[in-house]
């Protein structure tokens, strides 16, 4: 039986995984022992990783050959895995950024002041009152309150309902298109300056 041991250099290097505690951007697990078992197929191996090192334990042991091609297998899953944790932690805040945008509301009529919420709450009020718009038993004009109450607008008919409608789903979609392209660049990135680079400045 032959035994190589593994360390990891930095706190959040995210290679010594043989359970589901790290994901790619796809949220599938990266796990060492499936990349050892491609580039050593047939070999019987067991994988020991805690929070600073990491045992692979081969039987019968690996010629030299294949120790280099561990060591390697080893060193890129460090790599992948560090650059994909990176990104994972730029996504996230850019996430965060496109919901507090959202959550700032949108304006109507456009120069006039008056912002409306985008909650979830709001949404579904929208939606509903939109599906409706037309039917009879609405009745026109109706009155919407701003995002902070100290204001209101008067929709007069389903036109104008439908451009209210229309400008908020086009204020959120706005935001939710313009954050899935810095999450494109981040996810397009192969190294930390490159995740660095995108710089989210809605």
């Amino acid at each position: 039986m032959s035994q190589h041991n593994y360390t990891r250099a930095e706190k959040d290097d995210g290679w010594d995984i043989n359970n589901v505690d790290h994901i790619d951007l796809n949220g599938n697990p990266i796990l060492l022992a499936t990349d050892i078992k491609v580039a050593l197929p047939d070999r019987q191996f067991s994988v020991r990783c805690d929070g600073t090192s990491c045992v692979i334990e081969f039987t019968p042991d690996l010629n030299p050959a294949e120790v280099i091609i561990l060591d390697q297998t080893v060193a890129d899953h460090k790599a992948i895995s560090k650059i994909t944790q990176f990104q994972n932690k730029k996504i996230k805040k850019i996430d965060k950024k496109t919901g507090d945008l959202i959550d700032n509301g949108f304006e109507f009529p456009p120069a006039s002041g008056k912002i409306f919420s985008l909650s979830g709450n709001a949404q579904r009020k929208m939606i509903g009152t939109h599906e409706v718009k037309d039917h009879p038993a609405l009745t026109y004009p109706i009155e919407w309150n701003t995002k902070n109450d100290l204001d209101s607008i008067l929709i007069s008919d389903a036109a104008e309902l439908n451009a209210f409608y229309l400008t908020g789903l086009g204020t959120m979609r706005a935001w939710i298109d313009s954050g899935t392209l810095l999450k494109r660049d981040v996810r397009s990135a192969t190294t930390r300056a490159e995740v660095n680079a995108v710089n989210d400045n809605r």
